[in-house]
């Protein structure tokens, strides 16, 4: 199980190697009902965007809950990684 800042580094690297354009910061905060773990998020900037496959790809690598893509009412998506352990 990988940590939250093995985790950053493993999907900026993933996001670079796609051409996948990420936002410069990702946002971190508890999780519910666990304080070891935390949960990840990153805006996705640009039209390309990781797929379901990289999705299962980074939950399998990082050991966390749940990987899913998500879009705002504004238009904006982003990349949320739920229970990931803390570091």
């Amino acid at each position: 199980m990988l940590d939250t800042k093995q985790t950053r580094r493993l999907v900026k690297t993933l996001a670079f190697g796609q051409g996948i354009s990420l936002r410069n910061h990702s946002w971190t905060d508890a999780h519910n009902t666990d304080n070891s773990k935390r949960n990840l998020c990153y805006e996705l900037n640009g039209i390309k965007k990781f797929t379901q496959g990289d999705c299962n790809f980074l939950q399998f690598m990082t050991g966390c809950k749940n990987v899913q893509l998500t879009t705002s009412d504004r238009g904006y998506n982003y990349l949320r990684l739920t229970g990931v352990k803390f570091n």
